[in-house]
């Protein structure tokens, strides 16, 4: 049996979180460290994260704010972009999406707190980038 994109996701997730921990968790703090945990979600292929699910009400989310814009104003890179075979999604689907992005956001910020609450030291700067907000 194989394993489905959502388990891979949060299985690698996962390890990321406990890895990362257990790096934190034996530095002694005699030397300066650097460490970086990269998480694979939210990205596509996006599903509802069950555990999270009971923040959200599907009823409450919206379409993004250009969701019903023209390219008129916008690069050519938005123009060709929304051309590609897999843009033109129905409503329903934004809003489903939209919905299931948020459950996956919230399972990502639960392992960074997980990884924020093994740190030891005050004197630890902490860098959170992400690599696109397309929602």
């Amino acid at each position: 049996m194989t394993e489905s994109n959502e388990g891979k996701g949060l299985a690698r997730d996962r390890t990321t979180t406990t890895e990362i921990r257990r790096y934190l968790e034996g530095y002694d703090g005699d030397d300066p460290f650097f460490a970086t945990a990269s998480f694979n979600m939210p990205h596509s292929p996006f599903f509802e994260d069950e555990a999270f699910a009971k923040y959200y009400n599907r009823d409450d989310v919206s379409p993004p704010a250009s969701f019903n814009d023209d390219f008129s104003t916008k690069s050519s890179f938005h123009s060709e972009r929304a051309e590609q075979p897999e843009c033109p999604l129905p409503e329903e689907e934004v809003f489903e999406i939209r919905y299931q992005y948020r459950t996956m956001v919230s399972r990502v910020d639960s392992y960074v707190g997980e990884i924020l609450s093994t740190l030891r030291d005050e004197d630890t700067v902490i860098v959170f980038t992400a690599d696109h907000g397309d929602m």
